[in-house]
């Protein structure tokens, strides 16, 4: 088949009038490749080998991967990380003045919490340890990190207050640890990003890069 370029029309390749026109140079032509549309079948996946997972890596009150999910993560990355960076980020937020109704270990501010860690960065949220919150970010140099727990940090103090507690009443601090600009193995990732955490709820409503440090 071919086309005719100056009108929207296809003529048929074998006749003579399209062979005379040719001749002629009266019009130009257009081979018209015919697209084969790849049919493709979308797999089945069985969703409760997902569920089961899911059910051993969340916490069930939060909904929050567990710190050993953290840790599995981590090892993941580490093992895949020959040629390729993440960032760590350990968030510590909780009320300056602790009389207030809500504590921020409740299950509801954790929630509302990582809505808002989430709006800011994406990753893998998770909780650290016990009560408190990490973000695993694969593929960001630690700059790149800082800018975006400044941009949390800045939401979380101008935001309306967290399950009641207002923004005005809340210490944050945020540390910053990178592999391999920082470190080279998760033991050492873990405790820098933490001595980063420490020093930035030291200086009150801070971000910290573990490199900052006197290590």
């Amino acid at each position: 088949m071919v086309r005719c370029l100056f009108q929207d029309f296809v003529l048929d390749e074998g006749s003579t009038e399209t062979a005379n026109l040719i001749r002629c140079e009266a019009i130009g032509l257009e081979r018209v490749e015919k697209r084969v549309q790849l049919a493709i079948k979308p797999k089945i996946i069985n969703s409760s080998f997902l569920s089961n997972v899911y059910r051993v890596l969340r916490d069930h009150e939060t909904g929050l991967l567990t710190y050993s999910a953290l840790l599995f993560l981590l090892d993941q990355q580490f093992e895949a990380a020959t040629h390729s960076t993440f960032s760590l980020l350990l968030f510590d937020v909780e009320p300056i003045r602790t009389s207030k109704a809500v504590a921020s270990t409740s299950p509801q501010f954790v929630k509302e919490l990582a809505c808002r860690i989430r709006a800011g960065c994406h990753g893998y949220l998770t909780h650290y340890e016990r009560h408190e919150l990490a973000l695993l970010v694969p593929g960001v140099e630690a700059s790149a990190a800082a800018k975006s727990a400044d941009q949390i940090k800045v939401s979380l103090l101008s935001s309306v207050g967290l399950s009641g507690i207002e923004a005005s009443n809340l210490s944050i601090g945020i540390g910053v640890a990178n592999y391999p600009q920082d470190v080279n193995n998760m033991e050492s990732l873990l405790a820098a990003a933490e001595l980063a955490r420490s020093e930035a709820k030291r200086q009150g409503c801070a971000v910290i890069l573990a490199r900052h440090l006197n290590l």
